[in-house]
């Protein structure tokens, strides 16, 4: 009985080590492969691409054997240009290219601009009451004090020039002045917005590039443990379960970055819309050094943000309407000549068929059923109204620039503690790959939960830096400097889009 025993203590020793030296080799390649993988490196694209690693055990129809036969989308799923990779040739997208694409020829920016010339014609219009004014007319009917009164027919011609009007007309000038730097405010502010709007889904193509490069790396090292763990299992070393859960961890990870494809393809839509191009294939990892510390370098005065000028504006507009509803109840002095010519019938004994006259009019309304003081009153709420919106414009401004740069600093924080925290999860993950593979004294859960603490340390990395650059563009747009940024001057020539 007892040599029963020792010989079957003697195999079991023996598959032992036969387990430990074929892990120990294979713990080795592991090790080695992700002792040499880059720390936070990311790819320019964003490309998915197959699995090297051959997964022959995984049925067919799974997911795992379309994305080895190299459809990354479900077949019946229409392709899209996010998930195909850049044509040969295809140069990636540059931030600075983007957004200058967008202002020279977004539509809203010409809708903008035809508003600031609508407003100047309506200068001139308020402009022509310093003018006189000239009518004529014929008319036609029964004319009275003659001899036998009878039908005629009389030629006018009227004129008046407004002498003094106590600044009804110059009250609608500067109202209407006030409206075309009111119109110009909102020509930057369309063009801050839409640069904004550009250069915000351009980072968001990035972030999502960088998330399926990472998502794409974390495939490929789970793609060698379960290749590890199938050996393991065919000599019976271990369990088939963690093969099994190694695959699932695959299948998760893939299922990660379709999501990441799809948020990929929104960002692209968006940015295609936005600069007029019909298809774009992929953009820059590169963003400009100056914009990096744009919330630590512009002004916080807030007067060159376009919505505190366009607020400015409608203070000045709302100022010169009080003007004219005050004047609107003081009298008007104007020169009004007239000439007639009868053209036809008799006047009448020594008569003339021209007469002609020459008057100074002072005119002003006497009772209007209160329509002036009601006018006046309105005007005055207006004014605290337009006020109470600089207010609100100056203080929105001021209050989004000061949230941007305290993130700012907290962000660049956190930034430099992540880059800490990724070094020490990969160095558990190499020690938990060598503990698994040629020790044997640690689970495989372990060294899975690793890899997927190392893969969410990575993309909470890019996560946080994504969130810094949108801060920085956000500083520039509420300082009113966006455009200026990227080198684009306001008075860009429009490029109409073909339809």
């Amino acid at each position: 009985m007892s040599r029963i025993l020792y010989h079957r203590h003697s195999i079991a020793c023996l598959t032992i080590a036969l387990s430990i030296s074929s892990g120990g080799v294979a713990g080795q390649v592991y090790a080695s492969s992700v002792r040499d993988q880059p720390k936070g490196q990311v790819a320019d694209t964003g490309q998915l691409t197959k699995n090297n690693q051959a997964q022959g055990t995984v049925p067919a129809a799974s997911l795992v054997s379309l994305i080895e036969a190299g459809q990354f989308l479900p077949p019946s799923a229409p392709q899209s240009s996010a998930s195909n990779p850049p044509t040969a040739g295809a140069e990636a997208l540059e931030l600075r290219v983007a957004v200058r694409q967008a202002l020279t020829s977004y539509p809203d920016i010409l809708r903008a601009r035809e508003g600031v010339n609508e407003q100047v014609q309506r200068v001139d219009v308020a402009q022509a009451g310093y003018y006189p004014r000239i009518s004529g007319g014929v008319r036609t009917g029964y004319q009275s004090g003659v001899p036998g009164g009878h039908s005629a027919q009389v030629f006018d011609v009227s004129a008046s020039q407004m002498l003094y009007d106590f600044g009804k007309v110059s009250s609608a000038v500067e109202a209407s002045r006030a409206g075309v730097t009111e119109r110009e405010a909102d020509v930057r502010l369309s063009i801050e917005q839409v640069a904004m709007n550009t250069a915000l889904a351009f980072l968001d193509g990035q972030y999502y590039q960088r998330l399926i490069a990472i998502t794409q790396a974390q495939i490929d090292s789970l793609g060698k443990i379960s290749d590890l763990a199938r050996q393991r299992l065919d000599m019976g070393a271990s369990t088939r379960s963690d093969y099994v859960q190694t695959v699932s961890r695959i299948e998760a990870a893939r299922v990660t970055g379709f999501q990441q494809q799809a948020n990929l393809a929104r960002a692209f839509a968006t940015l295609s819309s936005l600069t007029g191009q019909p298809q774009i294939e992929g953009v820059s990892d590169h963003f400009p050094r100056e914009l990096e510390q744009s919330c630590q370098q512009v002004d916080a005065s807030m007067q060159d943000n376009p919505e505190v000028q366009a607020a400015q504006a409608r203070v000045i507009r709302a100022q010169a309407e009080v003007g004219a509803a005050k004047a609107a109840g003081l009298p008007t002095l104007s020169l009004e000549p007239t000439f007639s010519q009868q053209l036809e019938g008799n006047p009448g004994a020594d008569q003339d068929r021209s007469r002609y006259s020459v008057f100074i009019n002072a005119s002003m309304p006497i009772y209007q059923g209160n329509a002036i003081q009601a006018g006046k009153a309105a005007s005055e709420r207006a004014l605290a109204s337009s006020q109470a919106g600089l207010d609100t414009a100056r203080l929105r401004a001021r209050q989004d620039m000061q949230q941007s740069k305290s993130q700012v600093l907290q962000l660049h924080a956190s930034l430099g503690a992540q880059t800490l925290r990724e070094r020490t999860i990969d160095e558990t993950r190499v020690l938990y790959g060598q503990q698994y593979l040629q020790l044997g004294t640690r689970p495989l859960l372990d060294l899975l939960n690793a890899e997927q603490e190392a893969y969410l340390s990575r993309v909470e990395q890019q996560t946080t830096l994504n969130s810094l650059r949108r801060l920085q563009i956000n500083c520039l747009y509420s300082a009113g400097h966006l455009s200026q940024a990227f080198g684009v001057a306001s008075d860009d020539t429009y490029r109409e889009r073909l339809p």
